[in-house]
């Protein structure tokens, strides 16, 4: 995406990563930590494409399930990624978007 000149941006909690990652394909590293809602809720973006790849698995019976274990999950798979697209929602709303984008 970067070799297309996309504008890409490595989000990692782990600075290391993202800075090897971005490195290697030509972005720029960004160490953030998806569960610092307020954080999130804050953000102006500018991208190109945001792709979310953050997660983790936890699967133990139900009755072993954590409670806090399952509002992290939930906050890290779906509200982060959430703020994270209405942050770069002005910018995005300025360009011309294709007709599988649309919303009938």
């Amino acid at each position: 995406m970067a070799g297309a000149d996309a504008k890409v941006t490595v989000a990692d909690v782990d600075s290391r990563s993202a800075a090897g990652i971005a490195e290697e394909i030509g972005g720029e590293p960004w160490v953030l930590y998806r569960t610092d809602t307020g954080a999130l809720d804050s953000l102006s973006l500018d991208y190109d494409i945001l792709v979310n790849n953050a997660g983790f698995q936890h699967v133990p019976p139900i009755e072993d399930f954590p409670p806090e274990t399952f509002r992290r999950m939930l906050t890290l798979m779906l509200e982060a990624p959430f703020s994270q697209a209405r942050a770069g929602g002005s910018v995005q709303g300025d360009r011309p978007r294709s007709s599988s984008e649309r919303v009938p």
